[in-house]
């Protein structure tokens, strides 16, 4: 099984009373790590890679007493983060009825831990630009049912999306103005006029 970019091998021989059995896990980048079960599954403190990707993620994402919470905030993907869980917690927000209103929600690791959220999005490849996207529209916003995706692949799969038959297929109209190096507002003129 997957754990962020670790994949666990086997179990290692090692157990304690304390923490239970060990499993030995290879990461992404090669290194092996032995992980408690506990810490594999958990909601909150998972461990997801090997010790010194982690490190790596950590530096990156500034958790030591020189990082000031006035600087996180000003981060964009803090912004991505509280705005997540605004249109899923709170009633005021204009996106609330298609998110929070609709029983979407967001997992209990990320919704209490800024930094847990951040951690996933580094691993996962995140960088300016990408916004989250869930794999399920129906499903929550957790580490299994996201991806980061481009604006204009977040655009094309809006509910509000129109779609058009091109060469047999259903396909987004903005993909394909995209797609054929067209103008979308030519494209739309021509389709209302067609329609009438």
């Amino acid at each position: 099984m997957r754990f962020g970019k670790l994949t666990a091998i086997r179990y290692s021989g090692r157990s304690t009373p304390s923490r239970g059995r060990y499993w030995l896990c290879r990461c992404d980048c090669g290194n092996y790590r032995e992980v408690p079960t506990g810490r594999l599954t958990a909601k909150n403190g998972r461990i997801q890679a090997c010790e010194a990707c982690a490190k790596t993620v950590l530096s990156r994402i500034g958790k030591d007493a020189s990082t000031k919470i006035s600087n996180v905030r000003k981060e964009r993907l803090h912004s991505v983060w509280n705005e997540m869980k605004q249109r899923c917690n709170n009633p005021n927000s204009p996106g609330f009825k298609y998110y929070g209103g609709r029983g979407i929600m967001v997992c209990e690791e990320w919704r209490n831990s800024y930094v847990a959220f951040k951690e996933w999005a580094v691993l996962t490849g995140y960088r300016e630009g990408l916004t989250i996207e869930r794999t399920d529209v129906n499903g929550n916003y957790s580490p299994d049912n996201c991806k980061w995706i481009t604006m204009r692949s977040q655009n094309v799969n809006r509910r509000c999306t129109r779609y058009i038959e091109y060469e047999g297929k259903k396909i987004p109209i903005a993909k394909m103005v995209y797609e054929l190096g067209l103008v979308y507002n030519t494209v739309m003129h021509y389709l209302r006029a067609y329609k009438e």
